[in-house]
């Protein structure tokens, strides 16, 4: 016993001298014990938003911030009532942003499975196009009209409208191995603008 206090103190006051092999010695040892705390005392669903790493993160953060606060230790159960103390502090301050305040309050969350088993199937993710992606879309729709020839600018200004395929056929007058082509020359265009 007497050994652990002399041993802690050799290891306090090189860590107060800013020794990094002394201090990760402290980081680690405590670290684990904080770890078991944080992981008995939170929710799983605090849990699923912040991690126990995150909380012994927190605690050593707040610690080194304040190194002068190791003046006053003497003894390893002194040291680890300190950092249980700050590790309840952030547990605390956790809970009350995550459970209290409406906007982040955890138990409104509900996951996708249970909206579907409540029969709300509905779309988290739609399929249709950003706008940035329909001004991209008119953008080169735009460049491919201008480049085409006269009968393949009238082919896509005609698809724009909904025209049947075989309506601007007839309308240019274009056998269908003639307008086959046509359709192969616009395509081998968007091809080439993609690349």
């Amino acid at each position: 016993m007497v050994e652990e206090f002399s041993e802690f103190k050799e290891l306090l006051e090189l860590a107060r001298q800013g020794s990094e092999p002394a201090l990760r010695h402290l980081i680690e040892h405590y670290g684990r014990q904080l770890r078991r705390v944080v992981r008995r005392r939170i929710s799983t669903q605090l849990r699923r938003r912040l991690e126990s790493e995150d909380f012994v993160q927190i605690v050593w953060a707040s610690f080194f911030r304040q190194p002068d606060r190791l003046a006053n230790i003497e003894d390893p159960y002194q040291f680890q009532n300190l950092l249980m103390g700050m590790l309840q502090t952030k547990i605390a301050s956790a809970y009350y942003r995550n459970y209290s305040m409406q906007k982040r309050d955890i138990r409104r969350e509900e996951s996708l499975e249970q909206r579907q088993a409540m029969g709300e199937d509905k779309a988290v993710v739609s399929d249709a196009a950003t706008p940035s992606e329909i001004a991209v879309a008119v953008e080169s729709y735009g460049e491919m009209i201008r480049q085409g020839s006269a009968d393949e600018q009238a082919i896509l200004r005609g698809r724009l409208h909904g025209i049947s395929v075989r309506e601007i056929r007839e309308s240019l007058g274009l056998t269908s191995r003639a307008f086959r082509r046509k359709l192969g020359a616009i395509a081998a265009r968007i091809r080439r603008s993609e690349d």
